[in-house]
């Protein structure tokens, strides 16, 4: 009987499918073919997509596989061999960081509004265990508690009048507060 490798000792290297994944689409071109891919456009030039992947000898453990900017959109691609449900929360992360490389030297505390390219989450996933082709993950599913989303059409038209005179009321206590605190600090 001849043993798998498994049984040999000899496992293969977790992270082959990423660098791979990374090697390929390092280069801008194929890079343009993919984003053009999955977006269903058709840029062309290639100097128009500026890379900026975290690099884990800066970022400690942090790295991502590859992320790049284009027109005004920030795309951040993943690929995993396996099912990793923490992915919103390290794409989290690593868009902070790559927001915070970006706005370096802008004034985030002005009175001007500093842009920000959309962010684009993909993950591309070639795993053994069956998944969805497509499947949205959220941020939300990682909360600790879960908030009740209300629809609007499923309220009664007492039960808006009722929020609606509670609302208003926590606005006018809020005004009351406000003057209060407006009247101390101009007297200091």
């Amino acid at each position: 009987m001849t043993e798998t490798k498994k049984e040999k000792g000899i496992y293969p290297v977790r992270n082959y499918k990423a660098r791979m994944f990374e090697m390929i689409f390092r280069d801008k071109e194929e890079l343009l073919k993919l984003y053009n891919a999955v977006n269903k456009t058709n840029y062309t030039d290639s100097s128009e997509l500026e890379i900026n992947t975290l690099d884990n000898a800066i970022y400690l453990s942090m790295k991502n596989d590859i992320s790049f900017v284009i027109g005004s959109r920030i795309s951040l691609y993943e690929q995993q061999s396996t099912y990793n449900p923490n992915l919103p929360l390290r794409y989290l992360f690593y868009i902070a960081d790559l927001y915070s490389a970006m706005t370096w030297g802008c004034n985030l505390y002005g009175t001007k509004m500093v842009k920000i390219p959309a962010p684009r989450f993909i993950i591309f996933y070639n795993g053994e265990t069956l998944k969805p082709e497509k499947e949205v993950l959220k941020l939300s599913e990682a909360f600790s508690i879960k908030e009740k989303q209300i629809e609007i059409s499923d309220l009664t038209d007492e039960e808006l009048d009722e929020m609606l005179e509670l609302y208003k009321t926590q606005i006018e206590e809020k005004k009351i507060k406000l003057k209060k605190y407006r009247i101390i600090v101009a007297d200091q």
